[in-house]
Order: structure tokens, then C-alpha cells, then sequence
């Protein structure tokens, strides 16, 4: 997977209400980002939305003394925006850093780096690494290692973190994290464990046999560590099995269990045969019920209901059933594609970016303060238990928002929403760069209340 692509952005921070995590409809926070990985989030929140995790070549701390992508974690509570690619004696990185996670208490910060100086292995640093750093201590974990804390011998990255830090779940084409690796330097998915300091392939068929080919990438875990779902076109399955004797290998999305070790595709056709089309970039809720993930096949859906173009499905693990969850406002196909899935905690709000215009209302709510007339991603929300979608980028600007926003994250009561956007908070904003967005939503009848976020709530990193 190629690093990303950059751009420079200056800082502004909006105060709109009280408290940083009051509930008032506008966007509250605005900070540099950079340019949004295909497929994945840009940024993460806290489980209580307090912090926002994000990467910028922006030198926003005075400890950044570099001139390549670092990751910064910002307190909406304070206002404060910190350097984390940091050293464990606080020295500025030597190489960029991406993709990084927080855990449910904001304390442990999980992130890819090529940065040799952040890496408390041994080995030949020219892959991308995965380190776990405590926020509160400094100290810096290889969570992407070999026997004897060896760096991974190939390139490793996409972590996600359980609610605890402990668990770290992340792929890699290395060949020396877990003997014997049958599939040489093809994909795999790992769970690092930093009670023992353990790396185990996930990405395994049940029962544990890892498969001789195939790719398997993009793991996401749920808040205890226990279920890691990823897309793979491994013959993990009888049908995935079928699948590979073809001429092209088929994306698909399995859950893995890592207390009974058993392996289940959960892109499945309603039919019971094999899906039509690849599914890839899954995420499950913190509890572990909900799976979302996107696909281009037409046969998924039980309702009948599978668009041709990308379309997000949810899978609900103890039931067992799939399906459409972004639908158009009458119920039908969306006009555009989605993607960039992310669940609450329990799974009933689902945060995405769309191109489709019909989501919220018909005719993309011409007509009406909320119309959608820009053509490109919008950042919506879904409410699972109703299928009501409501657009949440621009959504409370005077004026339509003409760029695209992309990479949501969504906190666990479902309110709190961050995510990248080029819209230009003001016309002083000049630079053509994605910068960070926070949105606080209303409270819904039924809703689980909103986690605490004040000083005194989870973790407060000293800095």
C-alpha cells in the first residue's frame, strides 16, 4: 500500500458552544490533515469522543521538527493538539508515520511509522512498522515483531486497538512473525498481545491452518480483542475455497474468533452461494454484534435490495443476518457509491462518505436547507434502528459545502463524528488541503447516553 499523499494546512480551532462536548449541531474543531487513505478513516476518536487521532505534515507542536507526516492526538477538551510520533525521550520522528488508532480511553495510540528512531526492535527498518506508544508514559512498544523483538521483515501496517490497548490487530507482508507462514510474502493479519508480548496469524482458516495463497488485509477488532474481521481472498471457507480455483481471487470479509480460533465469512449471498462480487474494508462495534463492510456484489442483501455500485452491508453476528444499510430515503438503490464504514459501540449508528444525493431525502432534498448539490463524498450517519440517514458534513453550514469529505469516525454513544474535509472553513482558508472536521449531534429518543467528556472523565494524559 502506497504512503500517502500530502497537503499543508494552517490550524483553526472553532469553540461553538460551552463545552467542547456539548451537543450543539456545528462543527467544532478544525485541524490539518492529510489527504485521506482510499478505504480508510483519517482519523479516530476516543470511545467518548474527547480525542481525535489524526497525521499531518503540518508542524502544529514545537516538538515537530520534521518535515514529514507525524501523528498528533487533539483534547477537545483543552483545545490542545499533541505530537505523538515521538521518541520514548520526546525527540521529533526521522520518518512518516500513518494510520493511527486510540484506544477507548484515549491513553494508547497505535500507528505504522518507516521512522527508525520510534522503533525499539532490531532489524533492518526499510519496511513500515507498527508501534503501540502510551500516551501518559512515553514508552513505545513493536507491536510488528519477530522472535527475539526482530522487525518485520516486509511491510506492515493497518492497525486497530482494542477499547483496553491491550490488543493490536494489524496486517503485514513479513515472513517472520509467526512460523511456519505458508503463504511466503503474501498479506496476512496478526493480533499482538502486550500482556505477553505475543504475535499470532488470525487470518487462518478454523482450526488454524493458515492457507498456501492469498491476501488478507484491513483488520478491524472489537472492543475486548476477541473478534477481528478482515477482507481476504484466502480459501478460508468451503466456498472461498471454490472460489480460488478460478481465474481471479474474490474479495471477501471473515470474523475471526480468537478464543475458539474459528473462522467465519460473513459476505455471504442469501442464497448461500458464493457472492458475486468482491466485499472488502470491514469494521465491527465495540461489542462485537455488528459487522459493516462494503461491496460491489448484486446478491447479498436478503431484501432483495443490492445496488451495483459500492454499497455498505451490516451483519449482525448472533443473528445472523445481512443487510443494505445504505439505502436511498424511499428505500431503495442510493444513486452513488459509500464507503468508509464505522460503527458506535453498539452498532446502531453507522458513520460513513457517499456520493449518493438520495440518502436523506429524495431528489437530494432540493428544495430545502439540506439539499446536496456538490456531486462529491458527503460524510453521513445512519441510524440503524430506523434507516434514517442525515447528512452530517455541511450539514449545519449557511452554505453548501462544495468539496469532499471522506474518513469518518464515530465515537461509542454515535454523536460524535470526525472526519477529513477540503471545504475551507472560511474564505481566508486559501489552501486546496483536507483539514479535520469534529461534529457533536443531537440526541435521538432511545439513545444511549453520550460517554462523560470533562476533565475528570477516562484517561487525561498529562502533557
Amino acid at each position: 500500500m502506497p504512503w500517502p499523499l500530502v497537503a499543508l494546512a494552517w490550524v483553526v480551532w472553532l469553540q461553538t458552544s460551552t463545552s467542547p462536548c456539548d451537543t450543539g449541531r456545528p462543527a467544532v474543531a478544525r485541524q490539518a490533515l492529510t489527504g485521506s487513505v482510499p478505504g480508510t478513516a483519517s482519523v479516530d476518536l476516543s470511545a467518548d469522543g474527547r480525542y481525535a487521532a489524526f497525521i499531518s505534515l503540518a508542524r502544529l507542536d514545537p516538538a515537530d521538527e520534521n518535515a514529514v507526516d507525524d501523528v498528533y492526538v487533539l483534547d477537545r477538551v483543552s483545545g490542545r493538539v499533541g505530537l505523538e510520533s515521538l521518541t520514548a525521550e520526546g525527540r521529533a520522528s526521522n520518518g512518516s508515520s500513518e494510520h493511527p488508532r486510540l484506544s477507548g480511553d484515549g491513553r494508547f495510540v497505535v500507528f505504522a511509522t518507516i521512522a527508525s528512531n520510534l522503533l525499539p526492535g532490531s532489524g533492518d527498518p526499510r519496511w513500515p512498522q507498527v508501534v503501540r506508544r502510551d500516551r501518559v508514559t512515553g514508552t513505545l512498544v513493536l507491536v510488528s515483531h519477530g522472535p527475539g523483538q526482530q522487525l518485520a521483515d516486509g511491510w506492515s501496517g493497518d492497525p486497530e486497538i482494542s477499547e483496553d490497548g491491550r490488543y493490536v490487530a494489524f496486517d503485514s507482508r513479513a515472513t517472520n512473525l509467526a512460523a511456519p507462514d505458508g503463504n511466503g510474502s503474501a498479506s496476512d493479519v496478526y493480533l499482538f498481545d502486550a500482556m505477553d508480548g505475543s504475535v499470532r496469524r488470525v487470518s487462518v482458516a478454523s482450526g488454524g491452518v493458515q492457507p498456501a495463497s492469498g491476501d488478507s488485509t484491513a483488520p478491524a477488532i472489537s472492543g475486548d480483542g476477541r473478534r477481528v474481521v478482515f477482507t481476504s481472498t484466502a480459501p478460508l471457507d468451503t466456498v472461498s475455497v471454490n472460489l480460488a480455483r478460478g481465474a481471479a481471487p474474490v474479495r471477501l470479509v471473515f470474523l475471526h474468533d480468537a478464543v475458539t480460533g474459528t473462522t467465519r465469512r460473513i459476505s455471504t449471498a442469501k442464497d448461500g452461494r458464493a457472492p458475486n462480487g468482491p466485499s472488502y474494508f470491514p469494521t465491527i462495534s465495540a461489542d462485537g454484534r455488528r459487522v459493516a463492510f462494503v461491496s460491489t456484489a448484486t446478491n447479498l442483501a436478503i431484501d432483495g435490495r443490492s445496488p451495483r455500485q459500492e454499497s455498505l452491508y451490516l451483519f449482525d453476528v448472533e443473528g445472523g443476518r445481512l443487510r443494505l444499510a445504505s439505502r436511498s430515503a424511499t428505500g431503495g438503490a442510493p444513486d452513488g457509491y459509500s464507503r468508509h464504514p464505522a460503527l458506535s459501540r453498539d452498532g446502531r449508528y453507522l458513520a460513513f462518505s457517499s456520493n449518493a444525493s438520495n440518502l436523506e431525502c429524495a431528489d437530494g432534498c432540493a428544495g430545502t436547507d439540506r439539499a446536496d448539490l456538490n456531486l462529491v463524498s458527503d460524510v453521513y450517519r445512519v441510524d440503524t434502528a430506523t434507516g434514517a440517514a442525515a447528512r452530517v458534513s455541511g450539514a449545519s453550514a449557511r452554505e453548501p459545502w462544495w468539496n469532499a469529505s471522506a474518513g469518518a469516525s464515530i465515537d461509542d454513544s454515535g454523536r460524535v463524528v470526525a472526519f477529513s474535509s477540503r471545504q475551507p472553513i472560511d474564505e481566508d482558508d486559501l489552501d486546496h488541503d483536507d483539514d479535520l472536521y469534529v461534529e457533536v449531534l443531537p440526541a435521538a429518543a432511545g439513545d444511549m447516553a453520550a460517554a462523560p467528556c470533562g476533565p475528570d472523565s477516562r484517561a487525561n494524559p498529562p502533557r
